[in-house]
C-alpha cells in the first residue's frame, strides 16, 4: 500500500477529528520532506545553504553592482530578511500541482483535500524556522544586536505563513479546473518579487505606486520582520493586525472553497 493510500485509509476514520488530522498533517509533511531531501548528502541544510547562496547572489547584483542600500541597515542583513520570507510566498506558488498530483485522493469524500497545499506550506515553514536564526546571526556579524522586539518574530512568521497557504490553495484549487495556471505561476512570482521592497526600500517605489507597501502583505510582513530582528522595533501594529486578521480570513475562505468544489473535482481527472 503507498503512502497517499495509507494517509486516504486513516483519513477515512478520522472523520472531522483534529488530533487524527493533525496526525495525517505531520505524516505527509514527513513523506514531501523526506522526498525532496532523499540521497542528499546535506539532506536539510540545503534548507539554509540554498536560500543564502541566492541571497549572495542577489547581494552582489544589486548592492554591488547597482548600489542598492538598505537605509539604515547593512545591505546583506536587509536583502536577506526579504528573500527569507518571500521563499516561502514562492514555494506556495510552486507547488499549485499539488491536488492534481495527488488525484487518486480527491475521489475519497472523507480525505480533507486542504491537507495536500497545507503540508507543502508545513514543510515550507520548517524551512523558514531554519533560516530565520542565520538572519540573527548575519545581522550580529553586521553588528546589529538582539532586542526584546524579538519575541515578536512568532507572530510575524506565523503571518506570513497564513498569507501563503490560503494563496497556495486557492491556487491548487483553481489550477484543478483550470490547468493553465500552472505556466503562469512563474510571472506571478516575478511579479510579487518586484512588487515587494526585498531588494529595495519601500520609499523607492514611484508614487503611483506606494500604496503597494501597505497594501501589499508580503512587503507588510517583510517590513515587519526587518523591524523586530533587525532594528529593535515593534511593527505596525494597527497594519500588521489588520493584515493578519484579513489573512486568517483568507485562509478560512480558501478552505471553505476548496471544500465546496471538491465533489467537482473528481470528474476532472
Amino acid at each position: 500500500m503507498t503512502v497517499a493510500e495509507r494517509s486516504s485509509h486513516r483519513s477515512a476514520t478520522a472523520g472531522f477529528d483534529l488530533p487524527k488530522r493533525m496526525r495525517l498533517l505531520r505524516q505527509w509533511v514527513r513523506h514531501d520532506f523526506d522526498a525532496k531531501y532523499r540521497r542528499s548528502a546535506l539532506s536539510a541544510v540545503w534548507a539554509v545553504v540554498q536560500p543564502f547562496a541566492v541571497v549572495l547572489v542577489y547581494a552582489f547584483i544589486f548592492g554591488v553592482i547597482f548600489k542598492q542600500q538598505g537605509g539604515e541597515l547593512p545591505y546583506l542583513s536587509y536583502l536577506l530578511a526579504g528573500m527569507i520570507l518571500f521563499r516561502v510566498v514562492s514555494n506556495a506558488l510552486s507547488v499549485t500541482t499539488c491536488l492534481m498530483d495527488n488525484y487518486n485522493l480527491l475521489g475519497h469524500s472523507v480525505f480533507p483535500r486542504e491537507l495536500l497545499p497545507l503540508s507543502k506550506m508545513a514543510g515550507a515553514s520548517i524551512e523558514l524556522v531554519a533560516t530565520v536564526p542565520a538572519l540573527i546571526i548575519v545581522g550580529a556579524l553586521q553588528g546589529i544586536r538582539p532586542h526584546v522586539t524579538l519575541v515578536a518574530l512568532p507572530l510575524v512568521i506565523g503571518s506570513l505563513l497564513v498569507f501563503a497557504a490560503a494563496l497556495c490553495i486557492i491556487c491548487s484549487t483553481i489550477q484543478v479546473f483550470v490547468r493553465d495556471l500552472q505556466f503562469v505561476m512563474g510571472f506571478v512570482t516575478t511579479a510579487l518579487f518586484f512588487a515587494s521592497p526585498i531588494s529595495f526600500e519601500p520609499d523607492q517605489l514611484p508614487s503611483w505606486a506606494s500604496w503597494l507597501n501597505s497594501a501589499n502583505p508580503i512587503s507588510v510582513d517583510i517590513e515587519a520582520l526587518r523591524d523586530v530582528a533587525l532594528r529593535g522595533q515593534w511593527p505596525d501594529w494597527p497594519l500588521f493586525g489588520l493584515h493578519l486578521v484579513l489573512g486568517v480570513a483568507f485562509l478560512v475562505l480558501a478552505i471553505a472553497h476548496l471544500r465546496s468544489v471538491g465533489h467537482r473535482m473528481v470528474d476532472l481527472g
